[in-house]
């Protein structure tokens, strides 16, 4: 069908499961268009976003366009809109200049904006592939990242569209086959070592450091807590050390692991999860409910 809409298409299918991250790399790697939409398997895009994605490009001029996403049901139901950037308002950012690297970092509010979510991301394919190999990150589950942070540590032109082009499927993690606190696991872990790499300098590193803090909150913690063991809880507690958590936030999730205080919070905390998110749910209807994906999409 899109072959017959004159769109030219290529199929490479590998001889063995190259696993996430080398799928990535290689997708990339076989596309000859001057940039690359990298999309996730389960997501969608929203109607009428690559003439948007198009524009913006034009428009900005940019290396690499982030977009803001519907974070939706694992039916496609639209839930919330995510913004990763604040002021959620259109921007671009040249992180060739030091003032232009630190503002996208002081104004950066999830680790989507350091490129964690891989289907809000539009790359220029020459900086992609000038950025070199990134072998030591295959395996944790930010390959990618590591491409698009290291175009932003060398310079490059950064734009943010803030209006939502893709439905983002939830609760289908590829990770959490190995349990819930995994993701945040991967996280901490993953962008520990690509900030490490990638902003090893001053005001850089502490900023993007704090964009981690802004990802896991206070009560985000506490959720992950409720799902975590033992063993869990005191890895959550070296994470929050390393990246330079308050002391009282350490201190709050340190007695929500207290096996006392664990055991009633985990019976707790499901119920509370599910408060927040019908809240969620009402406060978007009244805001976009007319945001849902078109029926044969999904």
């Amino acid at each position: 069908m899109l072959a017959a809409a004159g769109l030219r298409l290529r199929w490479v299918q590998s001889g063995e499961n190259l696993g996430p991250d080398r799928n990535f790399l290689r997708a990339v790697e076989f596309a000859d268009a001057e940039f690359c939409w990298l999309f996730g398997s389960d997501d969608l895009p929203v109607p009428g976003s690559v003439d948007k994605v198009l524009a913006e490009l034009d428009r900005t001029g940019a290396d690499v366009l982030l977009m803001g996403r519907y974070w939706c049901s694992y039916e496609m139901e639209p839930i919330r809109r995510d913004a990763f950037f604040k002021p959620d308002v259109p921007k671009v950012f040249d992180t060739a200049t030091e003032i232009g690297l630190a503002l996208y970092l002081e104004q950066a509010t999830s680790i989507c904006s350091l490129f964690s979510y891989l289907s809000s991301i539009v790359v220029r394919k020459g900086l992609w592939d000038a950025a070199g190999s990134v072998e030591p990150f295959v395996g944790s589950a930010y390959s990618h990242s590591a491409k698009l942070l290291a175009i932003v540590a060398a310079g490059a032109r950064i734009a943010y569209v803030p209006g939502p082009l893709v439905y983002c499927r939830g609760d289908n993690d590829h990770f959490l086959e190995h349990g819930a606190f995994n993701r945040c696991r991967i996280d901490f872990v993953g962008f520990g070592r690509l900030i490490d790499t990638y902003l090893p300098r001053e005001p850089f590193h502490g900023l993007a450091r704090r964009v981690l803090r802004k990802e896991y909150t206070l009560p985000r913690l506490l959720l992950v807590v409720s799902i975590a063991s033992g063993a869990e809880c005191r890895e959550l507690r070296g994470f929050l050390r390393d990246f330079d958590y308050p002391a009282w936030t350490r201190t709050v999730v340190a007695l929500a692991g207290w096996r006392p205080v664990h055991a009633v919070w985990r019976r707790l905390a499901p119920a509370l999860r599910r408060l927040w998110w019908m809240r969620q749910r009402r406060r978007f209807s009244a805001a976009d409910g007319s945001a849902a994906p078109a029926a044969d999409q999904s």
